[in-house]
């Protein structure tokens, strides 16, 4: 068995610090609906980036009940947002979600973020990956058409 990879420590770390955080004592925990007086949070021409920051912004959001609008571009890291519950997401006609194997200076960090991503991923979005031959070097584009079987159309 080879040793943890950093990634794959920071990573453990990282969503184990955001999901296991207590609520400080006199808070309530976030309704499991999305509260009146939430935010919007717009997905639009987001190229992406490090996935150690998507995934802790996918877990804050998460815990946030914040609603995500998928209204165009989401490449790369971005698409960790389409883990969020499907009730706190919605998707409009020009959203599309671009998918490439993860980067990074090792093959083994490489193999760790992506098992981070495809454990985060719903199993419709995983199924899709499978069909069009996984995350890989080549950049594959998931259209609007796909996404909203599975993602409410936004009002």
């Amino acid at each position: 068995m080879r040793a943890p990879s950093a990634v794959r420590l920071v990573l453990a770390v990282c969503c184990t610090t955001i999901i296991a955080c207590p609520v400080p004592s006199g808070a309530q925990s976030p309704p499991s609906t999305q509260p009146a007086t939430s935010r919007i949070v717009a997905i639009n021409d987001d190229g992406g980036g490090a996935v150690i920051d998507y995934a802790a912004r996918m877990f804050r959001l998460k815990a946030s009940g914040n609603a995500v609008h998928f209204e165009g571009r989401c490449d790369s890291a971005c698409t960790l947002y389409l883990a969020l519950p499907i009730d706190q997401t919605c998707v409009t006609q020009g959203a599309i979600f671009r998918f490439h194997a993860p980067t990074s200076a090792t093959n083994a960090d490489v193999s760790d973020v992506q098992g981070f991503l495809m454990r985060q991923y719903p199993a419709w979005v995983k199924s899709w990956l499978v069909r069009h031959g996984g995350l890989t070097h080549d950049l594959i584009t998931m259209k609007y058409d796909y996404a909203r079987q599975f993602i409410r159309t936004c009002a």
